[in-house]
């Protein structure tokens, strides 16, 4: 059966909303100035909130809250997006033209500050991979993230968005997170633009395929010093000793991701990976090339090494499909973290 590529409502990258003074270089979208307020709800300065939009590298933009008494104390291009005040240093301005204020948008393209932040939690990488998404390579590796919604689905979402405003307290994500996935309750549009930012923000790390036959990949976890096993469908032609990349993303989670081991320079800091292999979901083949490059030789020796040895020691891979590397082996056969992009089957 043939599946449409996601038609997501909101799209990928809407048309940007320009601020309310001509000439202002950052923009918005209609969605991300909706989300602008409540950016700013918990903070409260003494002058009154604002966000400030600065430039911390090329083509890297931040966005932060302050005090608006402090776009007063030095130069900056100040203006609105809707109700919300926003300032710009007139220093960054020639850089942060053109830059659009979003939180779900699809890389590579303008330079966009994401009000969610990045998968794992982490903050932008300062040696991001910039590899761009095939969707036709996601979609043969991962076609369930293309299905359309079901019937049971949307009838199930549409009664249970009623039903969670009675249900809802803090810690408890109500009916439709219990029942339609709350990890992901955007669907699947959100799982692919999650992916796709994976690749663009996050660092590479070596991966080596360690067995061919079920295809086996060890991928190195910084994070860790030591590798995870991803498990790859029998479609994907691999050989034993194939070297691949990976961008992981990390965090410190109050359930620690029982298979994870650390080695000898770890720093037992992070423990909750999401490796994305790079290789099967791109069409640049030159930039694969050019960050492999970069990876010392020892390191691909290292990591094939780990990988066997996890491998002998009778580890159990995780699901190297994206959406699902980001589990661990041990709930990977649970019913609930299947649907893939939060949809009901």
């Amino acid at each position: 059966m043939e599946y449409p590529y996601p038609t997501p409502d909101p799209p990928f990258r809407p048309g940007p909303v320009p601020a309310s003074d001509a000439g202002f270089p950052v923009r918005t979208t209609a969605r991300a100035g909706r989300a602008l307020a409540s950016y700013l709800a918990g903070f409260r300065p003494y002058g009154g909130p604002c966000l400030r939009v600065t430039m911390t590298g090329p083509g890297e933009p931040l966005l932060t809250s302050c005090d608006r008494c402090f776009l007063a104390d030095t130069p900056h291009l100040r203006s609105t997006f809707g109700r919300t005040p926003v300032g710009v240093p007139v220093g960054d301005a020639a850089g942060l033209a053109g830059c659009v204020i979003d939180f779900r948008s699809f890389p590579p393209g303008p330079p966009t500050l994401y009000t969610h932040p990045l998968p794992g939690g982490d903050e932008p990488s300062a040696h991001p991979a910039r590899v761009p998404l095939s969707l036709p390579k996601l979609k043969a590796l991962h076609p369930e993230l293309f299905r359309p919604a079901s019937a049971v689905t949307k009838a199930a979402r549409a009664v249970l968005s009623v039903t969670a405003l009675f249900a809802e307290t803090d810690g408890n994500p109500g009916w439709p997170g219990r029942l339609v996935g709350e990890d992901d309750s955007g669907g699947q549009a959100e799982a692919v633009e999650a992916i796709a930012r994976g690749l663009w923000a996050m660092p590479v790390e070596a991966a080596v395929v360690v067995s061919a036959e079920p295809a086996v990949v060890a991928v190195t976890c910084v994070g860790f010093d030591h590798v995870v096993l991803l498990r790859l469908p029998e479609t994907n032609r691999l050989a034993a000793g194939d070297r691949l990349l990976s961008c992981n993303g990390y965090e410190t989670n109050d359930s620690p991701q029982s298979d994870i081991r650390h080695g000898p320079r770890s720093f037992h800091v992070r423990n909750w990976v999401w490796p994305v292999l790079a290789d099967p979901l791109t069409d640049d083949a030159a930039r694969l090339a050019a960050l492999k490059a970069e990876v010392r030789g020892a390191e691909w020796e290292r990591v094939r090494r780990l990988g066997e040895e996890r491998l002998a020691a009778g580890d159990r891979p995780r699901d190297g499909r994206p959406w699902l590397a980001r589990v661990e082996a041990a709930d990977q056969g649970k019913g609930w973290w299947r649907r893939a992009g939060g949809y009901l089957r």
